[in-house]
């Protein structure tokens, strides 16, 4: 039975289609398998929810894009994706739906594979010069010690972090029994420099159907037995460690430092770290690494290089004779050849000894060309922003801004929750269009730059709401989807505490779906939300608001210079928030854009 179908009360439908506690109608739901809705409750909340009713399985269904899990659950249930979820959606609703549990079956598949959930770099606050994850560990539905006042069990299966950390904190805490006088850093070299980066077919590992990189899983997943004899550790000290936070303070962020003057500062991939991260590679960078030899035999180690596509490395010396307990020293040098722009190229350095040692690092960089804020902010109806960019080639820097506009504004009101429909393809949309759901288009002009899609509800979502207030605030929670004129899928947004916004990959014309997936705390049959859709089209014609210039436009630089640039505006209406861009480029195209976001 459909769990909405079987609320309670008739006015509570999204509630019981989340199978939420006290929900369902027992009378409706003894003795049957009941669809919910994942989202909101805990998932196995739901199963106990079904119990409590009367239920005596559970389908579980998710709506949209998300992982599947196997929780131990108060009744029989089945998990499945949202496209599996539609056709048995339609089963339900046609009437008489049955269904059997059949017995469960062995299979071997490929791994390790990295979880849809895990989070993943480069590292915001390191400028991509320092790669996380440093590792992977198995984290997915993982058999672990549970507490049974939480759930009535001794053990669940459980997921994420919480579950991959105690892995590593394991063979750590091993590693530390084994090798009572090896440092943190020590410990971690071990593991990163013996963790393996295929599957066990000597395939690259995939995320989903794409393949995965060394910003999903570090230096690969860890390999236990092979971390008690690494051969080579990149150690490193607290007072490294001082002067690389020392070095963080230097570029403003707010890290907790010494005093620095005393203490010195180093840029962060000179840590003597387990990995090398460029972030902004704009022509030749070096980075210095020493080794330690914690084996108990004098190697010879050889060095080898699998060089990231479109650049050169030099490791200088290339071999190293290492005796117990000594270090070596040696330089990385690496050369932006023909690096895709704005994308990042991973390899590795290996020492190799005659031993079967193979201490293996990721080499990760990113070609940037240029050297750049991230984006332009500012705030008024007046003022300026002055910046510094730092170019690798010799010529000229050419600077052009584009906008700023306010963008033209429409809403619409949506009620109820939408129905589960395949948005595989706006094709597809239910006809007629129910009143969840709206349909739009775009057209984006041909010359437009950074175009954006802005949405906004007057009601909260439902995870931002005070659950705790009497009454309870009425919220909503919603997703945009956006096609291309073909109707393939071009991004899936879900609204978050400040809506959802969509960047638009260039020009063309857009299908515009909103969905408002469920509604709570509002009375029955008034379950709306209105929303509003704003399209900020910087660069198309007759869209520009006020003034913006840069200045210089265009300047003469030679490799490695720095260029001072101010960008100012004026004329702008109070109370609105005006989008635009900057483009820097080298006379022969575009290097970087600088999204612009002004609030007057």
């Amino acid at each position: 039975v459909s769990a909405k179908a079987s609320a309670v009360d008739p006015g509570a439908g999204q509630a019981a289609e989340l199978c939420q506690d006290g929900t369902l109608d027992p009378a409706k739901v003894k003795g049957a398998i009941v669809f919910c809705k994942r989202g909101v409750t805990d998932r196995v909340a739901k199963s106990a929810a079904v119990a409590k009713a009367g239920g005596i399985a559970m389908v579980l269904y998710n709506d949209g894009v998300n992982s599947l899990d196997a929780d131990l659950h108060a009744v029989p249930t089945v998990h499945i994706t949202d496209a599996d979820a539609r056709p048995i959606a339609d089963y339900i609703a046609a009437g008489g739906a049955t269904a059997t549990l059949s017995a469960g079956f062995l299979t071997s598949v490929e791994a390790p594979e990295i979880a849809g959930f895990s989070s993943a770099g480069p590292s915001n606050i390191n400028d991509g010069d320092l790669l996380k994850p440093d590792i992977a560990a198995p984290g997915v539905n993982v058999a672990a010690a549970f507490s049974p006042a939480i759930g009535g069990q001794d053990f669940a299966l459980e997921s994420g972090t919480s579950m991959a950390a105690p892995h590593i904190a394991g063979v750590a805490a091993l590693l530390r029994a084994q090798h009572p006088n090896w440092s943190p850093s020590a410990i971690r070299s071990a593991l990163m420099t013996t963790a393996v980066d295929t599957t066990d077919k000597g395939n690259p590992i995939k995320l989903g159907d794409a393949a995965a990189t060394p910003f999903n899983y570090g230096a690969g997943e860890v390999h236990p037995g092979d971390a008690f004899d690494p051969g080579l550790v990149y150690d490193s000290t607290e007072q490294d460690w001082r002067k690389y936070l020392c070095g963080l303070a230097a570029k403003g962020y707010s890290v907790p430092a010494d005093d620095c003057a005393t203490t010195g500062a180093i840029e962060t991939n000179q840590l003597n770290y387990p990995s090398i991260a460029m972030g902004n590679m704009v022509g030749t960078q070096t980075v210095t690494r020493t080794v330690t030899n914690v084996s108990d035999r004098a190697g010879t180690y050889t060095s080898d290089v699998r060089v990231p596509a479109g650049y050169s490395v030099k490791v200088t010396p290339a071999k190293l004779h290492v005796r117990p307990g000594g270090t070596a020293t040696f330089k990385v040098e690496i050369t932006n050849k023909t690096g895709a722009f704005d994308t990042w190229a991973d390899g590795s350095l290996t020492w190799r000894d005659q031993f079967q040692h193979h201490v293996k690092i990721p080499l990760v960089v990113h070609n940037t060309g240029l050297i750049a804020p991230d984006e332009i902010t500012g705030t008024g109806t007046s003022g300026n922003f002055s910046m510094t960019a730092q170019v690798g080639y010799r010529g000229v820097l050419a600077a052009q801004p584009i906008g700023l506009t306010a963008g033209t504004s429409t809403t619409t009101t949506l009620h109820g929750d939408v129905p589960l429909w395949d948005s595989r393809s706006p094709d597809n949309l239910p006809v007629p269009l129910p009143a969840s759901l709206y349909r739009g288009t775009v057209h984006v002009p041909a010359g437009t730059v950074n175009p954006q899609i802005l949405v906004t509800g007057a009601n909260p979502g439902c995870t931002d709401i005070d659950w705790g207030a009497d009454p309870l605030p009425p919220c909503a929670d919603f997703m945009i989807d956006v096609y291309d004129s073909t109707g393939k899928v071009v991004t899936v947004v879900y609204g978050g505490r400040n809506g959802a916004n969509v960047a638009l990959p260039g020009a063309g014309d857009y299908t515009l779906v909103i969905e408002q997936l469920y509604t709570l705390n509002m009375p029955a049959g008034q379950e709306d939300n209105t929303y509003t859709i704003t399209t900020l089209l910087p660069g198309a014609p007759g869209s520009t608001d006020g003034k913006l210039t840069i200045d210089p436009k265009n300047r003469a630089v030679m490799a490695g210079a720095e260029a001072n640039l101010t960008l100012r505006w004026s004329g702008l209406t109070p109370g609105r928030l005006y989008i635009g861009a900057l483009v820097l480029g080298n006379g022969d195209g575009p290097l970087k854009t600088l999204p612009i976001a002004v609030r007057s």
